[in-house]
């Protein structure tokens, strides 16, 4: 999904937004990183709720709050808009980064990287949707969204089949 945002932003910013926002699909590319960043800390977060040491979830979060006030409040926004969400997904980076450190400490955490790692490879495909840079006019906009929602189910079935059947069998 991550990779279908940021190939196809400026065609959802099309179909989403008004007319004088649609050159804002930068935003959209760099929040699906800040939203990635998010989703994967919750769930190196939860080795600390199985194992019921939250105490060591805080210096994760107060280092990246932190960096993300010092990097806002050392910026001129005026000057450099963009690089606001750029500061927030490096804080939720960093973030991610030391929980991942500390609760690998509590717990062996093990992931499997060949899966995502086919399954990122199988998306850039989509990414020459947006090296094209073929014009977001509405039709090409609901056009390319729809191949590639669908380009995006063909290729996550096969990955989604196994996991249901290995977690099924157990």
């Amino acid at each position: 999904v991550l990779i279908y945002v940021i190939a196809l932003a400026p065609y959802l910013a099309k179909l989403l937004v008004a007319e004088k926002f649609q050159d804002a699909y930068i935003y959209a590319m760099i929040g699906a990183f800040i939203e990635f960043f998010r989703v994967i800390t919750n769930l190196v977060y939860l080795v600390s709720q199985s194992e019921v040491k939250t105490k060591s979830t805080i210096m994760p979060y107060l280092i990246g709050f932190m960096m993300m006030v010092i990097g806002l409040y050392s910026i001129d926004v005026s000057r450099s808009p963009w690089i606001v969400p750029v500061i927030l997904a490096l804080s939720y980076l960093t973030t991610l980064s030391i929980m991942f450190y500390n609760m690998k400490k509590l717990l062996s955490i093990r992931f499997e990287f060949l899966n995502p790692a086919i399954a990122s490879l199988l998306t850039l495909p989509l990414l020459v949707m947006h090296l094209l840079s073929i014009t977001p006019t509405l039709f090409n906009s609901f056009l390319f969204s729809l191949l590639g929602g669908f380009y995006l189910l063909l290729i996550q079935y096969p990955f989604l089949k196994t996991k249901i059947k290995k977690m099924s069998a157990v």
